[in-house]
């Protein structure tokens, strides 16, 4: 497994350049989870209240040249009327109905197929979320879940202040014309947040090797909320501050990249 300098405090900034910076050996899948009405599961559905749902966002970082490169779910439970208010503002898919008693087969579902994999588990304001994964009875240890990180937390250590998810990607520019406090459509923009914020932890690029993963960590994050409007523009700009060999280099990798992938 690997080592990493993991800490009680999930901000931590070094285990977040450990992970994303040039010097990496991990190659972590990043769990993004959230629940709304956490309290409900946490209170194990006192009084009858079953209305809650639950957001995943996967990214596995051995499977970064797919199209969709965050794998995102939806679950919603309780009232027929809860399901039908929330379902239509969840942006990834579609959303899925399940009794309160399959959520823990679900998220465990999920993860199956990255077996032996180390995770690394990513939140907003996160204490809530994991209490309510703790009171379903989610196995951290057997999931191999090696960091866990808040984005929220990360954003103060970056002394960015004490913001909402939508406010922190407002700050980090990126576009989230969506509805949140929907799980799903959270979920899907945690670990965007939690990549642009590595790029702030790693700093100013110390060498091209730095500059090259910056770049990456930044398509990344933008994948799927940028027009391609706006995509052409930013590779325009961007390529005319390359020299006419870098703008050669940059051609061979995408045409060795379109020969491997298709």
């Amino acid at each position: 497994m690997a080592k990493l300098p993991l800490t009680g405090d999930m901000g931590n900034l070094q285990t977040l350049r450990s992970l994303l910076g040039p010097a990496s050996s991990v190659d972590p899948v990043f769990l993004a989870i959230d629940f709304e009405r956490p309290q409900f599961i946490i209170n194990r559905f006192q009084h009858g209240r079953l209305d809650t749902q639950v957001g995943l966002a996967i990214l596995d970082t051995r499977n970064l040249s797919s199209t969709s490169k965050f794998t995102t779910f939806n679950f919603i439970t309780g009232e027929d009327v809860y399901f039908d208010e929330s379902a239509p503002l969840y942006r990834w898919g579609t959303a899925e109905k399940i009794p309160v008693t399959s959520i823990l087969s679900k998220i465990n579902g999920c993860l199956r197929i990255y077996q032996n994999r180390s995770i690394i588990l990513v939140g907003h304001g996160a204490s809530s979320d994991l209490a309510a994964l703790k009171a379903l009875g989610f196995d951290f240890q057997e999931n191999l879940v090696i960091a866990k990180l808040d984005t929220y937390q990360l954003a103060r250590d970056l002394q960015m202040g004490q913001l909402t998810l939508k406010n922190l990607l407002m700050e980090l520019k990126c576009p989230c014309n969506l509805k949140f406090h929907n799980a799903g459509n959270d979920a899907n923009f945690t670990p965007r947040a939690l990549l642009l914020l590595g790029i702030k932890a790693i700093g100013t690029a110390e060498s091209n090797e730095t500059s090259e993963g910056v770049e990456i960590l930044w398509w990344i994050a933008m994948e799927e909320v940028l027009s391609r409007k706006k995509k052409r523009c930013i590779r325009r700009k961007a390529a005319k501050t390359r020299t006419l060999e870098e703008q050669e280099e940059i051609r061979a990798k995408r045409r060795q990249h379109r020969e491997l992938y298709g």
